[in-house]
């Protein structure tokens, strides 16, 4: 049975209680497997005396658990991070009990709505300001994520905005071990196939072996590549993004670290400051999950 190690359960509106005693079984009722990752099996969960439906991941109790249990001890609390409602313990495993992210992941999102067509800029920029956000987050609080890609970015239904949530932080390591701007050349990749509605690195053997020929490094494995690859890709993405988009892509996408743009400067840029005069001007009526669904062919945003 597993014991109660740091118990409050968050309600709509206020945080209440558990007591020392209750055990994890005697406060939720698990239900269907939702995912399994690296680090453990996700399931769907409903906690007894409020009704209110969570994710428990279960992780075997490891150095590797109890890093990511800290991480998220630490980033909770922002909006665009998915929160951490308690923890137990049992001999054997760890359980996190998260927040439920009940509109899945972003990568399921682009395969069920979009069917690899495209979002327009304003819906681009809706989610990455989200995502940016919880990067800065992650990095003010002396963070590295280490492992941003389209599953581990989730949705969460709301009223007006799509809530965009930041999950899995089992990789991540102190900004004094890794750079952060590291993330943010991952946080680049997840831009251009938003932008274009093609992954960063799809092509197929012919076109690897050519590229290999003509003396372009490019690793798909380790998502990473050199400067003319680069390039290459941003010819591409010059058809579907206007001159700003493209330059907030090709700061995010710079092959040296050491003049890539940081999280901080990226919320700064006027890609996403534009999105900001909008809402500030009362107009939300692209800001829905509905909304999110509905492709643009061309860009929204002038130049």
């Amino acid at each position: 049975m597993a014991e109660t190690v740091a118990e409050t359960v968050e309600t709509a509106d206020t945080i209440t209680a558990i007591t020392p005693q209750e055990s994890f079984d005697e406060a939720y009722e698990e239900l269907e497997q939702l995912g399994r990752g690296e680090f453990g099996i996700v399931r769907r969960a409903f906690h007894r005396k409020t009704g209110r439906q969570v994710a428990v991941k279960h992780m075997p109790k490891t150095t590797k658990s109890r890093e990511e249990l800290a991480n998220l001890s630490q980033l909770t609390g922002h909006e665009n991070v998915a929160k951490l409602l308690n923890h137990y313990e049992t001999e054997e495993e760890l359980l996190l009990v998260l927040e439920l992210c009940d509109e899945g992941s972003l990568s399921d999102f682009l395969v069920k709505h979009l069917k690899g067509r495209r979002l327009g800029d304003e819906e681009c920029a809706l989610l990455m300001k989200q995502l940016l956000s919880a990067v800065k987050h992650c990095h003010d609080s002396g963070l590295v994520h280490n492992d941003l890609k389209f599953d581990n970015i989730m949705l969460a239904s709301s009223a007006a905005l799509p809530k965009l949530k930041l999950i899995d932080f089992g990789n991540a390591q102190s900004s004094t071990k890794k750079a952060p701007v590291d993330d943010m050349w991952f946080v680049g990749i997840i831009f251009y196939q938003l932008i274009t509605g093609q992954p960063f690195f799809q092509m197929d053997s012919d076109e690897l072996e050519s590229m290999d020929e003509q003396g372009v490094f490019v690793d798909p494995g380790s998502m990473q590549c050199d400067a003319f690859y680069v390039q290459l890709r941003l010819s591409i993405a010059k058809r579907f993004g206007n001159s700003i988009t493209l330059d907030l892509l090709s700061k995010m996408l710079q092959t040296n670290r050491n003049v890539r743009i940081t999280a901080t400067d990226a919320l700064d840029h006027p890609f996403l400051l534009r999105l900001q005069e909008r809402f500030e001007k009362g107009d939300e009526r692209k800001g829905s999950l509905e909304s999110l669904g509905n492709v643009s062919t061309a860009p929204t945003l002038a130049n």
